[in-house]
């Protein structure tokens, strides 16, 4: 699976959306248990500039609450969100798209469960997020909220194009995660796997619902094996993955995607 990073020039923590390409993934059904919507916070008056290049590209929008709201071609439900900041200046990332309208960073996105309360006091048993009960919010040291409201449908969910897999949070250091990691063994939490990413370590955790939740550090960030003026220019392997590097870029080659790969030819 290729991931594909978005984010400020920097990769700054609360500013990367990650959208995995899976093939031969089918139709997904929104269920009960999900997560849904990303909302992203924006320059106050960059809605007119957005709204103008939605329509460029012929993409349906609309507000809601406030929002401006459209769906990305896969079905991911997108909305842009008034912020009263801009990106500083080295985090501009130099494209068609002024400094003063770029995306800040990732303001909330949803989760539905079956069980809500349960959820919420999932949330509760980690120092490093904020919960608020009466709201049914979670608070990030980034200040990304997780809105956890009830689930909508009896149906069940199944994971499919368009999906969101999982939200990441931000615990700073090696050593919180650690503690986070022993806090989850002796509460005997659903743990998925600790994990050395290379640019980060995971810790992928499972709520009460079922919704996969990664607890991960700041760094040593996407800089630790390409210069920060050169980031995504060449495919980048984990180092649990480096052995399988050839056929990775052969997997891509068969399907018409050329991977830039000079640094390991």
């Amino acid at each position: 699976m290729r991931h594909v990073f978005y984010a400020d020039y920097l990769g700054t923590p609360g500013t990367a959306t990650t959208f995995i390409e899976v093939p031969l993934l089918g139709h997904r059904t929104d269920g009960a248990n999900r997560l849904s919507t990303i909302y992203y916070d924006v320059p106050k008056d960059a809605f007119g500039f957005w709204q103008n290049r939605l329509d460029k590209h012929h993409v349906e929008s609309h507000y809601e609450n406030e929002a401006l709201v459209f769906n990305d071609p896969e079905g991911v439900k997108i909305g842009f969100v008034k912020k009263d900041e801009k990106l500083n200046d080295d985090q501009v990332v130099p494209n068609d798209i002024p400094g003063d309208y770029q995306i800040i960073r990732i303001h909330s996105t949803t989760l539905y469960g079956a069980d809500q309360p349960a959820a919420l006091d999932w949330f509760k048993q980690f120092n490093e997020l904020t919960v608020h009960s009466d709201n049914g919010t979670v608070q990030t040291r980034n200040d990304t909220e997780l809105v956890v409201k009830p689930g909508e449908s009896d149906v069940k969910t199944r994971f499919g194009r368009g999906s969101i897999d999982h939200i990441a949070f931000d615990v700073g250091s090696k050593a919180i995660l650690d503690n986070l990691y022993q806090l989850a063994q002796d509460n005997q939490l659903n743990i998925e796997e600790y994990i050395d990413q290379g640019w980060f370590y995971s810790l992928y955790i499972k709520e009460p619902n079922g919704t996969r939740i990664e607890f991960a550090t700041s760094g040593p960030g996407f800089t630790l094996d390409e210069p920060l003026d050169h980031l995504g220019e060449e495919l980048r392997v984990g180092p649990n993955w480096q052995k399988e590097r050839p056929d990775i870029v052969k997997f891509h080659q068969e399907r018409g995607l050329f991977l830039n790969d000079k640094g390991h030819e």
